[in-house]
């Protein structure tokens, strides 16, 4: 500040800094560096001025409160768990400095292909089917408490197709004899995703591929005589999951001769 000494006395000045109205020790040059003891605080200096003739005078600066500082990520939340339908991913909070030395809390916001999902704000998220083929990924908020909130964002995680699961084999209906029409049932299949499945066919005889067979029906030739008739059901999800389920053998009854005219 500026003073004046009406005798023309030489001034000589000392310091004090104080935190919250509290004098910090050991602070009494005319610079002071902030400590996280001070976060928060209004800090003033009272400046003594003695003319070393018998007069000191104190005069204190006005409040200067010290700004918050807000929480700072050096390493980014991270999703572990394994990335398929139906399982449960947790976040990390990642690493944080304060600057303040603040104590943080965290919240959380779950998101699936950018977009936040309803409800899913806990360090755990259990993956459903309408997350299926997405990328999963997390927003970490570190508050505080003195007005500092920082958003991270973890790295996505695509969420791994589930192949389709047959649960009950085709099988195959229709009179095992030459000349009839067999027809194939696709059996009984889950997808943990949700996905519509499609269906192909193979027919084999005798453990070979028949060429041409290849819809849910069949009509037996004589080449199947005697042989044991498989059928291969493929379900596909679209989404690169193709499993085989291969029904039970059906054996070709034989069929006896059949006299068109009588011996003579």
């Amino acid at each position: 500040g500026t003073w004046t000494d009406a005798d023309g006395d030489s001034l000589t000045f000392s310091y004090q800094w104080f935190a919250a109205g509290v004098a910090i020790s050991g602070a009494t040059a005319n610079s002071y560096l902030l400590t996280t003891s001070e976060a928060h605080k209004s800090i003033t200096v009272t400046v003594t001025a003695n003319d070393s003739n018998g007069s000191s005078v104190n005069a204190t600066s006005s409040g200067s409160l010290i700004s918050n500082s807000a929480p700072v990520n050096t390493v980014l939340p991270l999703i572990s768990g394994t990335a398929i339908t139906g399982n449960t991913l947790t976040i990390s909070n990642g690493t944080w400095t304060d600057a303040d030395n603040d104590g943080l809390a965290f919240s959380y916001q779950w998101f699936a292909g950018g977009v936040a999902i309803f409800g899913a704000t806990s360090n755990s998220f259990q993956i459903g089917t309408s997350q299926a083929h997405k990328t999963i990924s997390v927003t970490v908020t570190a508050d505080d408490s003195n007005g500092g909130s920082v958003g991270a964002n973890s790295a996505g995680l695509l969420i791994t197709n589930s192949s389709p699961v047959n649960t009950v084999l085709p099988a195959v209906s229709g009179t095992l004899l030459t000349g009839n029409l067999l027809s194939i049932n696709n059996g009984t299949w889950t997808d943990a995703d949700g996905d519509s499945l499609t269906f192909s066919y193979q027919w084999l005889a005798g453990g070979v591929a028949i060429s041409g067979a290849t819809s849910n029906s069949y009509q037996l030739t004589t080449s199947e005589a005697h042989q044991n008739i498989t059928v291969t059901v493929t379900a596909n999800d679209g989404n690169g999951g193709s499993v085989d389920a291969t029904s039970a053998g059906s054996l070709i009854a034989n069929s006896a001769p059949v006299n068109t005219v009588l011996p003579v």
